[in-house]
């Protein structure tokens, strides 16, 4: 990507520009960036309709054979540094050979952990901390990996980096306590449709969190709200940022806040329940623990056309 030059993505020509004020993360500037690199990116629309680099950062920098993945990690396994993650964007090598699924499992004994450079971390009332002690099923992280192909247990993808990045959570205000007006902080009872509550209490991990089900969102002067309706205890906000462990407690370094959805909506849980898609030639894929057998199985769907249900054995 150069600011003449258009980037291409899922076919699509975009261009990008950049100036002093964009902030480079993992490199020195601009002139770093080398083609075939996979970089994250955030940007805005500018009043002419082209768009803005304000952050651009790289993971890693290493390109040969580099695979990265974005989404919501499912499980972390208790007998050994492995992790399992639902792929909500894969890129690279394994992506373009056809050896990325949607759970992708992980050993992070060698992984450089790390945390996305997007919130300020200084002045929180907790340490942040993400790393092999802390992390816990229903983060999001983006996961880099040089590996070419799937590994036995407990190898699977060695992954090289893991990085913590910004998700969003929904819950019910329980509780504000101002923090002499530079901060408010919400005591949150999630949603029972989001991720934390149902993936933190699974078979077969190590519980490091003392209640799934709420959230201390910290909320500053740094963060954008976008919300239309009053933070009250009662009302349901929609939390956008960086979520830690914090021994054991749920809390966020909130980077934005919009209205939030009380319960999930009719189409979705109908499908849900149904186990069908709006959409055609969608893949699923769950997580299945046979506690008969001790085994972990890797279960793939396909809906739309053609169903094909296969499942991939974990040891």
């Amino acid at each position: 990507m150069t600011p003449s030059n258009p980037a291409s993505a899922d076919g699509q020509q975009v261009s990008f520009s950049s100036n002093d004020k964009t902030v480079y993360q993992g490199i020195g500037g601009f002139s770093s960036l080398t083609a075939d690199q996979l970089i994250e990116m955030d940007a805005t629309i500018q009043p002419t309709g082209s768009q803005f680099a304000t952050r651009i950062a790289l993971q890693d920098t290493e390109p040969t054979n580099l695979s990265v993945m974005t989404g919501p990690v499912l499980q972390v396994a208790s007998g050994a540094p492995v992790m399992f993650s639902f792929g909500q964007q894969d890129q690279g090598y394994l992506w373009t050979s056809g050896r990325a699924g949607n759970a992708m499992p992980y050993s992070f004994g060698d992984a450089d952990f790390r945390i996305a450079d997007v919130a300020n971390l200084q002045n929180l009332p907790f340490v942040p901390r993400f790393d092999a002690a802390t992390m816990f099923a229903g983060q999001n992280v983006y996961a880099s990996t040089h590996a070419t192909q799937l590994l036995n247990y407990p190898i699977y993808f060695p992954a090289t980096t893991l990085t913590l990045i910004p998700q969003s959570i929904n819950g019910t205000i329980l509780g504000i306590v101002s923090n002499g007006g530079s901060s408010t902080s919400y005591r949150v009872a999630l949603e029972p449709y989001e991720l934390i509550p149902t993936l933190a209490v699974q078979a077969g991990q190590t519980t490091v969190l003392t209640d799934p089900t709420e959230a201390n969102v910290y909320v500053d002067t740094h963060t954008r709200m976008r919300n239309t309706n009053s933070l009250d205890v009662g009302s349901v906000a929609r939390f956008n940022g960086l979520v830690f462990n914090d021994n054991g407690v749920v809390r966020m370094d909130c980077l934005q806040v919009d209205d939030g959805a009380a319960v999930e909506p009719a189409q979705a849980s109908a499908e849900a329940r149904s186990g069908q898609a709006t959409q055609s030639d969608i893949e699923t894929t769950r997580i299945i623990d046979d506690h008969i057998s001790g085994s972990v199985y890797v279960a793939h769907q396909r809906v739309g056309k053609a169903k094909l249900p296969s499942a991939s054995h974990i040891p």
